[in-house]
């Protein structure tokens, strides 16, 4: 789902101001009406007799402003709310909450959750546009020990030179984490360590042992069992169900960022539709922009 529409909309422009109008805004031609929005905020779960805070107020009609625009320009795209997008709101919303479709923020919230299920076709169709590349991260097969000083460091370089076991001086000295496990930090993608880290052991790469590398925990000495492009062939400690499952990981995360760059274009384009032709009735508050609908002090006006 498009995640700015399940909250306050940041879409801002600085549109015009309605006069003593019967609207309460409007944005592209479409309007609430000052008693519609009176009679829905009389529904709503956090209204006090009738009555709401008058930020409530300005948050209510800034998400109104924006999904009314997303599905303005849904319908421009040749995405418009269909009928079974309504229904799979209806019983989404029925499924998932307590509230009234009957009432008029019932329908309110069906047409809305609509508009949010139509747009998840275009964001599917702008994504499938973009070239799928082959996602394989860098991993690290290590163990550590971490110490205070480079001195400290340089001993224990020393006393592995001379024969001691890795895992038991690393329970031994290490002030890690990792020391009561032998050191053992697992393979894991670079980008988990910092940067320090990955750099020393790349100095060793595809294995072998580093001498003191300074980061900001302290001074390691590092074990590179395997470094690489992540395949079973590069590490052979992982197996291929493991390699399958990070690659898979690493593949959807690079698509999520794909996705979050879609959202973030249509969030622009709608926020350019709301811009050119906002109106909110003063006494609800203004359109600012960078901030929405500033609401006035006190709870919001009747009538």
């Amino acid at each position: 789902m498009l995640a700015v529409v399940a909250i306050i909309a940041t879409a801002c422009g600085d549109g015009s101001v309605a006069g003593d109008s019967a609207d309460a805004v409007s944005v592209g031609g479409e309007s609430l009406s000052r008693s519609d929005l009176n009679t829905i905020l009389a529904e709503l779960p956090e209204s006090e007799d009738g009555t709401l805070d008058a930020a409530a107020t300005a948050n209510f009609l800034s998400n109104w402003v924006f999904i009314t625009a997303l599905g303005q320009e849904l319908e421009t795209k040749g995405y418009a709310v269909t009928q079974a997008d309504i229904d799979q709101a209806v019983d989404q919303i029925e499924a998932s909450s307590e509230i009234d479709v009957s009432t008029l923020f019932g329908q309110l919230q069906v047409s809305q959750r609509a508009v949010q299920l139509a747009a998840e076709p275009l964001i599917e169709d702008e994504l499938s546009k973009l070239p799928v590349d082959s996602v394989i991260p860098e991993y690290l097969c290590s163990s550590h020990i971490l110490l205070a000083s480079a001195e400290e460091a340089e001993v224990v370089g020393q006393r592995l030179a001379d024969g001691e076991d890795f895992a038991t001086l690393a329970a031994e000295v290490s002030t890690g984490p990792s020391g009561p496990g032998g050191g053992d930090l697992g393979c894991v993608d670079t980008s988990t360590f910092v940067v320090e880290f990955v750099e020393g052991s790349r100095l060793v790469a595809p294995a072998g042992l580093t001498g003191p590398v300074e980061s900001q925990f302290g001074f390691h000495v590092i074990s590179v069992r395997s470094m690489g492009p992540l395949s079973a062939a590069n590490h052979p400690e992982m197996s291929q169900a493991d390699v399958d499952s990070a690659l898979q990981a690493s593949t959807t995360g690079a698509q999520s960022g794909q996705r979050d760059v879609v959202v973030q274009e249509i969030i622009n384009e709608v926020n350019a539709r709301i811009t050119s032709s906002v109106n909110v009735d003063p006494r609800y508050g203004e359109w600012d922009e960078g901030l929405g609908i500033v609401p006035p002090s006190g709870v919001t006006p009747a009538g």
